[in-house]
């Protein structure tokens, strides 16, 4: 077996169980709500297949994970969902009770002693829990986050975010209830072989194939963009290098998101699917895979676009990198078009 043991396992999935989805379809399309159609149905939440599981994703903020229930007493199995505890508390509060007195045995508000379900989420209530629990969630994110969700938004052809590239994996399988793998590093069973890369997107390739480039996105203020060697070229090399060695991989994991997300996303009713996501899912286009990533810098203002951003853009010249450059100063306005 060697390598201590352990198990080699293939280098990157991305895959979601059949029962899953048509549990998840089901749930789509029962009467009244429920917590998966407020998922389903908010444009402001991105949908990204992992391994056996759904992660979504608002402001670039891992908030929900999803997977299948273990079959118990013969009943059906169905989806469940787990979100951050930190997200559980109520995003906004009355004026007059958003601060607590000790009184040197209780915390009170307004002189009664606090009551549990008063600050946090206990049960679902129909239009109010997921929405605030969405809200708790996009407090946490950072710029460089909302950027990539801004373009994702902007991008119906993004179909991937916050992607791991892994190499060798425990044969345990991933505890489903682990949500946001950023805060997750004590316990992960992945090993990265290069940082996560931003988002993925599909791309027109002929009248007949679709070809998936990968993103990396950063803000103008990031330090791995600048010096005489910015960390940043490491990073690509990295990415290329895994590219280029688990292409096979990746296709076939990207095929297979391909043909979930379409299942999934087509219950958005009102919510276009893109054409390349669907052509791909319905063996209508070849999926390639791009081995060449690219570098997204956002956050700038007219100013360092002509100082500072000019120096990046020669130096990436220089080492025969220029056309991996995308730049634009609001991610909001940001087209992936390469």
């Amino acid at each position: 077996m060697g390598n201590g043991g352990r198990l080699k396992m293939p280098a990157f999935v991305r895959s979601l169980p059949e029962q899953l989805v048509d549990a998840l379809e089901k749930l789509a399309e029962e009467n009244g709500a429920n917590w998966w159609k407020e998922i389903l149905h908010d444009p402001n939440l991105h949908l990204a297949i992992r391994e056996d599981y759904l992660s979504v994703y608002a402001r670039g903020q891992s908030v929900f994970k999803i997977w299948l229930g273990k079959e118990m007493n013969g009943a059906v199995r169905r989806p469940l969902m787990s979100t951050h505890y930190k997200y559980l508390l109520i995003p906004e509060m009355p004026r007059d009770e958003q601060y607590a007195t000790f009184d040197g045995t209780n915390f009170r508000t307004k002189g009664q002693p606090i009551k549990p379900c008063s600050l946090i989420q206990t049960y679902y209530i129909a239009g109010e829990t997921v929405p605030q629990l969405v809200k708790s969630a996009v407090s946490h994110s950072n710029p460089e986050k909302r950027g990539v969700h801004d373009i994702a938004k902007n991008n119906p052809n993004v179909i991937d975010m916050e992607i791991a590239f892994s190499k060798e994996r425990d044969p345990e399988p991933e505890d489903p209830t682990r949500l946001n793998e950023d805060e997750d590093d004590n316990h992960r069973k992945l090993k990265s072989t290069a940082p996560r890369m931003d988002l993925a997107a599909l791309h027109k390739d002929g009248s007949d194939k679709a070809r998936l480039v990968f993103y990396e996105v950063k803000r103008f203020d990031d330090g791995r963009l600048w010096g005489k060697e910015p960390p940043v070229l490491d990073q690509m090399k990295k990415y290329d290098k895994f590219l280029s060695d688990e292409e096979e991989t990746i296709k076939t994991a990207y095929q297979r998101v391909c043909k979930a997300l379409f299942r999934l996303l087509r219950l958005r009713r009102q919510m276009e699917t893109c054409p390349l996501i669907r052509d791909v899912a319905n063996d209508l286009r070849r999926l390639e895979i791009d081995k060449t990533s690219r570098l997204v810098v956002i956050g700038f203002d007219r100013d360092q676009k002509k100082g500072r951003l000019k120096e990046l853009e020669s130096m990436l010249t220089e080492r025969g990198l220029a056309d991996r450059l995308l730049r634009k100063g609001s991610p909001k306005q940001f087209e992936l078009r390469r």
